[in-house]
C-alpha cells in the first residue's frame, strides 16, 4: 500500500503525538513473514495495514503477500474491540465472503456519504471534500454486508471505503487512494486532500482502538450506551523493573527503610504506570554515595494493560522523566531534605577507588585470612568509615611480618572524579585512621576475634582513583586560552641552539606552569632574543573552567609579583639543569596579557557563587594553594554546611591583601527556584561564614596542614545565581467590561487585578504572570504569559491543559468579578472567554432517545465525538496521555508502510 510517506505523516509529531492534531503517538512495526497471533501479541499491534503484492492489487485474490493462515490470524485477531485491520482490494472478501471482489470501475470524483464526511471532511486534519482516485483500474467493492457503513462512494453510489461493524475494521477498495499515484505528497506533512484522507481516517481508527467500534452506522446522530465487559479471569502475574535515582547528598542509611520514604517512590512510580500505589512493593538498594537502585513489584491484577504494554512502557526514557518528575513533586510534600536529582534505567557507569592499607595488628594468624567472617569484618569496617555500602568494596588480606596488608577497591556509580578524590583524601587523614581501628576493633569482637591494632597507614603511592567516560555524545569541552610575554634581563650568552633545545625551553615551561599552579604541558612557550633581552612568549590552554577562575589567572599574570615569582622557579630549574644561564630581572611585557579565547559556554545548570573570605594569623604558601587535598579541606567543608555533595563545588582559593579568599561555584543539578533561592538565602546569612570556618577548622585539625584561620565573612556583593530559562505558557482573553476606560488599561491595580485572578486561576503565584491588556471593538484583549523556572516538561503540560480547561474561564470570571467590588473600579465584568481560535472543534447534533440497555456491571455512553481523539481521552485505562498507538504491517509486498517502489505496478498497468 502506497510509499513509504504515509509512514511518514503517521509517525510526525506534529500530527500525530502530544503537540499534533491528534494526541497520540504513532508508531510502526513491521511483521517478518507469516502473521499469527504470538507476533501480533508481540509487537503489541492496535492497527494492522494490509500490505499488497502485484497478484493481489486486482480482482482475483491470490493471497500472495498475505497467506490464508494469516488472514485467519488477523480475523481473530479483530475480534478484540480495540484490534482494528485496514484492508485493501479484495482482502474484505477473504475475511467476509459476504464482501464482493473489488472490481475496477469507479466514477471521479470521489464522494463521502453522511457518515463518512463526519469523519474524513469534519476530522481533526481538516476537510477533504470530493477528490479523485488516482491510476485507470479505480476499484469499488460492489456488495456489502448490511452491517457495514459506507464512508466513501464514487458517483455510481458504489461503495469505495466501508467500515465493518462487526469486526471494527476499515475495508478500501484500491489502495491507490492512499498512494503518491492517488495523491499523498512525497513528505511528512498532511496538506493534499489525499494527505487529510489519510489523517482523518487514522484518526477515526484510533478512536476504535480506544473506545472499541461503535454499535451501527447511525452512531453520528445516536449516541449508544455499552456495557462495561467482566475482565477474564486471569492467572497470577507480577511485573518487576527497576530504575537508578541519583539524590544530591550523601544517602542516610536509615532513609532505606523509612516507610514514608519508600512511599514517595511507590507513590511516584504507580502513578506514572496508572496502577495502584497500594499495590506495589519497593525495595531501596544504596548502590552508590548517591545512587539509589530502585526495585519495583506489583501484581498484575492491579492493572489493566498487558505485560507487553508495560514492557514498552518502563523501557520509554519518558518513564524515566515522569518519574522523576513526580519524585520531585512528592518530595514537596514530605519532610525529607532531599533533592531528586536524576532518574535513568540502565546502570550509571562506575568509578573506582583502590589502593592497600597496611594495618599493624596482633593476634591475627595467616588462617584468618581464609576466615570468611574475618574477611567481612574487615571489609565491613573500611566501608562504614568511608560511608559507602560493603557490596561496592573488594579486599584481599595478605599477612607479612606481623602487617596485615588489605588491597582494596571501591567500585561505586553515580561519582565523578573530583568526588574520589575527595575520598582518597579522606584515605590520607589521620582521623580515617583513627575511626577505622575503632571500627575494626568493634567488629572483630562481636564475631569472636580477639585482635589489637597499632597502626594504621595508606601504602605511599597506592591509591589510585578511575572516573568513568563522558557520556556519548557530550561535546569535548573547548578549553580557554591565555597569553602573554615575559622579558627577561640577562648577564649571560644565549645561543640560538639553546634557543631550539627542547630541555632549555621547557625550564620556561615549568616556571610558569609552577608559577600559575597548572601542568607543564599545558603552557606553550616560544623564545626570542633580542640583544641582550630575552622574550617569552607563552600560551595556557584549559580546560572548560568558570569565568571567575580565567579572570584570576590572567589577574595573577598582570599582577607586580608574577615576574619575580617566575624568576624565582626558573632559577631553581637552571640549577638543577645543565645549562649556564643567568637572569637578573623578570617582567611581564605591558598590555601583552589577554584571554585569546574563550571557552564556549555549555549549557549551565542551576548554579550559585560567592567569595569567603578568611582571617589568618599563619603564613599560606602558593604550594598550598595549588594542593587538592587543602582545596578539598574547603570543598568538603562549604559543601557539607550547604547540604551538597563535594563534587557539587568548584573553587578557587587565592591570597588577597593578607586574606585567604576563596571563590566558590555551586552546582545544584535540576533545582527548582525555590531551592536555588533558599540555598542563596543560605549563604546570604548572619551564620553561614562562621558555619564553614568551624567545618574548616575541623579538617584543618585532621590534616597535616599548619593554618591559624581566626574569622570569616562573605564578601559583600559576591552572591550570584543562575537559572535556566523557564517553561511558558502564553494565552489570549476576551473580556466584556462596561464601561472601558482607555487610561485603565495601563493602571498598575488595573493590570494587577487581572494577574491576580489568572494566578488563582491556573494556581500559580501571581508574580509568575506578564499581562498586556488592550481594547478592541468593545472587548478587553487580556494577552498573558505564564513562566514556571525551573519547570519539567509534564508540569508545562499540566499547566497548559488546565488554561484550555473549561473551569478556567469561568473561575477567571468569578475572580474578576469579586476583585472588582473588593478594589472599588465602577465596572461591571458582564463576560470572559479564552480564545480558541487556534482549536477546531464541531459539537455533535443532538442526540436521539436510545434504548439503554440493561448491565449488570455499569455502563457507558459512547457518542460520535469519542472517535476523533483531538484530546486524551477521560477516565479511559485504554488509552492514557502517554499511549503509543502501534500500527503494524507485513513486510511482504510492493504497497507497503516501508516501501518505497510502492508505485511500479501502478505505473505499469494504470492501477
Amino acid at each position: 500500500m502506497g510509499a513509504k510517506w504515509d509512514l511518514d505523516k503517521l509517525t510526525n509529531a506534529k500530527n500525530f503525538g502530544a503537540d499534533g492534531k491528534v494526541v497520540y503517538k504513532v508508531q510502526g512495526s513491521k511483521i517478518e513473514g507469516e502473521i499469527t497471533a504470538e507476533k501480533l501479541q508481540d509487537k503489541s499491534c492496535d492497527i494492522f495495514q494490509m500490505s499488497l503484492e502485484e497478484a493481489d492489487a486486482g480482482t482475483p485474490l491470490k493471497f500472495s503477500a498475505l497467506s490464508e493462515a494469516s488472514i485467519d490470524a488477523l480475523k481473530k485477531w479483530a475480534d478484540d474491540p480495540h484490534h482494528v485491520i485496514l484492508g485493501f482490494q479484495s482482502f474484505a472478501h477473504a475475511t467476509d465472503d459476504r464482501y464482493s471482489l473489488a472490481q475496477p470501475g469507479a466514477k471521479d470524483p470521489m464522494e463521502a456519504s453522511k457518515l463518512g464526511g463526519s469523519i474524513v471532511d469534519s476530522g481533526p486534519f481538516g476537510a477533504v471534500g470530493k477528490f479523485n482516485q488516482g491510476g485507470s483500474w479505480k476499484g469499488t467493492i460492489d456488495k456489502v454486508p448490511a452491517n457495514a457503513c459506507t464512508l466513501i462512494h464514487d458517483q455510481d453510489d458504489k461503495p469505495i471505503m466501508v467500515l465493518d461493524v462487526d469486526l471494527g475494521s476499515v475495508f478500501v477498495s484500491d489502495v491507490d487512494l492512499l498512494t503518491t499515484l492517488g495523491g499523498i505528497s512525497e513528505n511528512s506533512e498532511i496538506s493534499a486532500a489525499n494527505d487529510r484522507l489519510l489523517g482523518n481516517l487514522y484518526a477515526f481508527m484510533i478512536g476504535i482502538v480506544c473506545n472499541g467500534p461503535p454499535a451501527d452506522c447511525e452512531f453520528m446522530d445516536k449516541p449508544f450506551t455499552v456495557c462495561e465487559i467482566p475482565s477474564k479471569p486471569e492467572p497470577e502475574q507480577h511485573f518487576a523493573g527497576h530504575v537508578f535515582v541519583s539524590i544530591g547528598m550523601t544517602i542516610n542509611l536509615e532513609l532505606l527503610v523509612d516507610i514514608h520514604f519508600k512511599a514517595a517512590f511507590a507513590h511516584s512510580i504507580s502513578s506514572v504506570l496508572k496502577i495502584d500505589a497500594s499495590s506495589i512493593e519497593i525495595d531501596l538498594q544504596l548502590v552508590g554515595p548517591t545512587v539509589l537502585k530502585v526495585n519495583y513489584k506489583f501484581s498484575m491484577s492491579h492493572v489493566v494493560v498487558s505485560v507487553k504494554k508495560l514492557e514498552v512502557q518502563v523501557a520509554s526514557p519518558k518513564f524515566s522523566l515522569e518519574t522523576l518528575a513526580m519524585l520531585q513533586s512528592s518530595k514537596q510534600a514530605t519532610e525529607f531534605a532531599v533533592e531528586f536529582t536524576d532518574c535513568v534505567q540502565k546502570t550509571p557507569p562506575a568509578s573506582t577507588l583502590g589502593g592497600e592499607l597496611e594495618i599493624q595488628m596482633t593476634g591475627v594468624s595467616a588462617e584468618m585470612l581464609s576466615d570468611a567472617n574475618f574477611v567481612t569484618s574487615i571489609r565491613q569496617s573500611l566501608a562504614v568509615t568511608l560511608g559507602l555500602p560493603a557490596t561496592s568494596l573488594e579486599v584481599k588480606l595478605e599477612l607479612v611480618h606481623g602487617i596485615l596488608t588489605v588491597q582494596f577497591k571501591f567500585t561505586v556509580i553515580g561519582i565523578q572524579l573530583t568526588s574520589l578524590n575527595v575520598l582518597a583524601h579522606q584515605l590520607e587523614k589521620p582521623s580515617f585512621a583513627i575511626g577505622l581501628v575503632a571500627v575494626i576493633q568493634a567488629e572483630t569482637t562481636s564475631i569472636g576475634i580477639d585482635v589489637k591494632i597499632t597502626g594504621v597507614a595508606i601504602a605511599e603511592g597506592s591509591l589510585s582513583c578511575v572516573a568513568p567516560p563522558p557520556k556519548p555524545g557530550t561535546p569535548a569541552p573547548k578549553p580557554a586560552k591565555v597569553g602573554g610575554t615575559l622579558e627577561l634581563q640577562l648577564s649571560s650568552k644565549v645561543t640560538a641552539d639553546m634557543l631550539r633545545n627542547r630541555a632549555f625551553v621547557s625550564m620556561f615551561s615549568i616556571a610558569i606552569s609552577t608559577k600559575l599552579g597548572l601542568h607543564a604541558e599545558s603552557v606553550a612557550v616560544k623564545l626570542v632574543l633580542v640583544g641582550n633581552k630575552l622574550a617569552v612568549n607563552f600560551e595556557l590552554s584549559m580546560p572548560v573552567v568558570t569565568v571567575s577562575m580565567v579572570s584570576s589567572i590572567t589577574n595573577t599574570i598582570k599582577s607586580a609579583s608574577f615576574g619575580n615569582g617566575f624568576l624565582t622557579e626558573l632559577k631553581k630549574e637552571i640549577a638543577s639543569s645543565s645549562f649556564t644561564l643567568t637572569v637578573t630581572a623578570a617582567s611581564l611585557k605591558p598590555g601583552s596579557c589577554e584571554v585569546l579565547e574563550k571557552p564556549e559556554p555549555l549549557p549551565k545548570p542551576p548554579v550559585v557563587t560567592g567569595t569567603l573570605q578568611f582571617d589568618i594569623k599563619s603564613s599560606v604558601t602558593a604550594e598550598m594553594l595549588r594542593s587538592q587535598t587543602f582545596i578539598s579541606m574547603f570543598a568538603v567543608s562549604i559543601a557539607a554546611k550547604l547540604g551538597l555533595p563535594a563534587s557539587a563545588l568548584a573553587l578557587v582559593p587565592k591570597l588577597v591583601g593578607g586574606k585567604l579568599v576563596v571563590e566558590f561555584e555551586a552546582t545544584v543539578a535540576d533545582a527548582s527556584a525555590a531551592v536555588l533561592s533558599a540555598m542563596t538565602s543560605e549563604i546570604k546569612s548572619q551564620n553561614f561564614a562562621g558555619g564553614c570556618l568551624t567545618l574548616i577548622n575541623k579538617e584543618l585539625t585532621a590534616s597535616g596542614f599548619s593554618l591559624d584561620i581566626v574569622g570569616a565573612s562573605l564578601k559583600p556583593g559576591s552572591v550570584t545565581t543562575h537559572m535556566p530559562k523557564p517553561g511558558v505558557v502564553t494565552g489570549e482573553m476576551r473580556i466584556e467590561v462596561k464601561p472601558i476606560a482607555v487610561d485603565m488599561l495601563s493602571d498598575e491595580r488595573f493590570i494587577g487585578m487581572f494577574s491576580l485572578s489568572i494566578a488563582k486561576g491556573l494556581h500559580v503565584a501571581a508574580n509568575q504572570i506578564s499581562l498586556k491588556l488592550e481594547a478592541s471593538a468593545g472587548l478587553v484583549l487580556a494577552q498573558f504569559k505564564v513562566s514556571l523556572p525551573g519547570a519539567t516538561v509534564s508540569m508545562v503540560g499540566d499547566l497548559t491543559a488546565r488554561v484550555i480547561s473549561k473551569g478556567f474561564a469561568t473561575s477567571c470570571l468569578a475572580e474578576l468579578q469579586q476583585q472588582v467590588q473588593v478594589m472599588g473600579f465602577h465596572i461591571e465584568i458582564v463576560s470572559l472567554t479564552l480564545d480558541m481560535s487556534s482549536m477546531t472543534t464541531k459539537e455533535p447534533p443532538e442526540p436521539k432517545p436510545a434504548t439503554e440497555p440493561e448491565c449488570k456491571l455499569g455502563s457507558k455512553k459512547i457518542e460520535f465525538k469519542d472517535y476523533l481523539p483531538t484530546k486524551v481521552y477521560d477516565h479511559n485505562d485504554y488509552c492514557p496521555s502517554d499511549r503509543v498507538i502501534v500500527v503494524c504491517y507485513n513486510d511482504k509486498g510492493w504497497y507497503g508502510l516501508l516501501q518505497r517502489k510502492g508505485l511500479v505496478w501502478s505505473e505499469r498497468h494504470g492501477g
